[in-house]
């Protein structure tokens, strides 16, 4: 029964969001909330039948948050706090790494088609400042098989004789060409460093899983997760590291702020709550995806975060289980205030109220959503400190020169 109630349920939302009818969906999200836990956190204290016009105590309270954050921050100047993110005084300079030569092995494009961001960052910052790097593609993995995507690999291998081999690898047993075996065979022929990188978008749990499947056999692991604990013996081994990005796409490009607020992610059940709630309110809020995940190509994902005053972005996945996105590193270098839920734990990197705006309930988001619409200077100001911080601390640069001294 409660299976068939949860798809009449999510029918409804289908229904009603196409439409545009944001009071309708924030009431369905309502009733839906009196059976589930994450939606009853979510919109505690909100309702959908209530306009909401910033009340001058709420904005009060917000610009008081603001003005706390940043004397603190301007009394004592705070870095990011784990010494694995950052670089050493003692590092050596970039330049000197000129001569490393790295091939990547990475998904260009995602199961539906679309190009992703992230892999080529990895290969477009690394060329960008002067490393010899070559990238091949494992889109074609389930096409041609196993077998001859590893014949492609140490053909690959053989013709660019690489220092240091970089694979991205979300899924690191699940039969792919590039499992531990492989691995392991490779470096048994050829002198070089072999680097797994496991990307956001996963829970803790996920993240130790393939930690321990690659920690015996991988040189180095990127693993972007900041709660992630490293026992002192893997220290050498894991290289805790932000997402990196590629500044050149997404920095600002002085283009007219026409977007009041954006959210560019996934359509998820979770997710559509928040946005409901907003949407709701008639604040401005621009979903270029639809209800059944539309994708955007590259272009049109930077044109919207570039455009927009203020960005959302969602850290929870299920109720009390929270992950750091790529996402505020890219709204970041776009120079866009970035509204972040409360508990993701991006508080690792940036400091709230300083460099971002974070929200913890549905009315919460609302009131910093109408904030950042009303209170254009002070949301302009925390999105330059935020790009200002995002540039000196997770630049290409300083990625890769702390990541290439780590060996």
């Amino acid at each position: 029964m409660r299976a068939v109630t949860r798809v009449l349920w999510q029918e409804a939302i289908h229904h009603f969001w196409a439409r545009g009818d944001w009071r309708l969906t924030a009431h369905l999200y309502r009733r839906c909330a009196t059976h589930d836990r994450q939606f009853r956190a979510i919109l505690k204290d909100y309702d959908h039948r209530i306009p909401r016009p910033l009340e001058r105590n709420g904005a009060d309270a917000v610009l008081r948050r603001l003005e706390e954050a940043l004397a603190r921050h301007e009394r004592v100047q705070v870095m990011p706090p784990r010494h694995l993110f950052l670089s050493s005084d003692m590092d050596r300079p970039l330049e000197s790494f000129i001569g490393t030569r790295i091939l990547f092995f990475m998904p260009l494009r995602s199961p539906r088609g679309v190009s992703l961001i992230f892999s080529r960052a990895f290969h477009d910052t690394a060329r960008g400042l002067g490393l010899p790097v070559e990238m091949v593609a494992l889109d074609d993995e389930a096409r041609i098989g196993v077998n001859a995507c590893r014949r492609q690999a140490i053909a690959a291998i053989e013709r660019f004789r690489p220092d240091l081999v970089i694979v991205e690898s979300n899924n690191p047993s699940d039969g792919r060409a590039f499992d531990t075996g492989f691995v392991r065979a490779i470096k048994s022929r050829s002198s070089l460093a072999f680097c797994v990188v496991i990307m956001d978008a996963h829970n803790r749990a996920k993240h130790a899983a393939k930690f321990e499947y690659w920690r015996r056999d991988a040189d180095r692991i990127i693993c972007f997760e900041p709660g992630f604990q490293v026992a002192d013996s893997e220290v050498g081994r894991a290289f805790l590291a932000p997402t990196i990005c590629d500044e050149t796409l997404f920095r600002d490009a002085g283009k007219v702020r026409d977007i009041a607020v954006s959210f560019t992610g996934a359509f998820k059940y979770a997710r559509a709550c928040w946005l409901a709630a907003v949407a709701n309110a008639a604040i401005g809020l621009h979903m270029p995806r639809d209800v059944d995940g539309r994708p955007m190509t590259p272009r049109e994902y930077v044109d919207v975060m570039q455009r927009s005053r203020a960005v959302l972005n969602f850290g929870g996945r299920e109720a009390g289980n929270y992950i750091v996105t790529g996402r505020p590193w890219e709204i970041m270098h776009c120079r866009t205030l970035l509204l972040e839920e409360e508990g993701s734990h991006l508080d690792s990197f940036f400091l709230p109220y300083v460099h971002y705006i974070p929200f913890s309930s549905a009315s919460d988001l609302v009131n910093k959503c109408l904030f950042a619409e009303r209170q254009p200077e002070h949301a302009a100001a925390a999105a330059a400190r935020g790009a200002e911080f995002n540039a000196q601390w997770y630049g290409a640069r300083r990625f890769w020169t702390r990541f290439l001294n780590s060996f």
